[in-house]
């Protein structure tokens, strides 16, 4: 049997590496924001200079736009920066309160769940049709098996808000 300070243990391990991870998904998308602000001013600049468009620049702006997406999910969820229905909430009691919130982050893991699982088929329906970038002819199957990561890393952080829902699991 485990005793409470190796679960306390266990816990912060835990919360660590989910730091870690969703730390990790924030930086993907951080730099999928500057590729793509590099990608663009790199086309504009090489149209006006040589009146020749960068080749693939949409499609690298569209890949690093669906992976930025996806990849700031996890810490949107994880500051609770969400759109949220406080006046509502407000008028509940505290254990009115508590139950939405079990209900409502139980949909929304249900949902992720389904978004990572729909995600996986794609990319592999993708990687079967060998299904390439328009312009640059690269394989784009791994872009929704990233999508998958990130919606069930937002699955993980929607199951630590439940568990502690009183917690911080990241300092904005």
């Amino acid at each position: 049997m485990l005793s409470v300070s190796s679960d306390q243990g266990l816990r912060t391990a835990y919360k660590r590496a989910l730091r870690g991870l969703v730390g990790g998904l924030c930086l993907l998308s951080a730099t999928g924001i500057v590729l793509m602000m590099g990608i663009t001013s790199f086309d504009v600049v090489s149209r006006a200079i040589s009146n020749s468009p960068l080749r693939g620049a949409n499609d690298l702006v569209s890949v690093c736009a669906a992976i930025t997406l996806a990849a700031s999910l996890p810490y949107t969820t994880s500051l609770k920066g969400h759109v949220a229905i406080e006046f509502l909430f407000l008028k509940l009691s505290r254990r009115g309160r508590r139950i939405g919130n079990v209900l409502v982050h139980s949909v929304i893991a249900v949902l992720f769940i389904l978004f990572s699982w729909q995600c996986v088929s794609y990319g592999n329906a993708m990687l079967v049709k060998n299904q390439l970038m328009v312009t640059l002819r690269w394989p784009l199957f791994w872009v929704p098996y990233i999508m998958a990561l990130c919606c069930a890393s937002t699955v993980l952080v929607v199951f630590e808000h439940i568990a502690y829902p009183n917690e911080e699991l990241i300092k904005p």
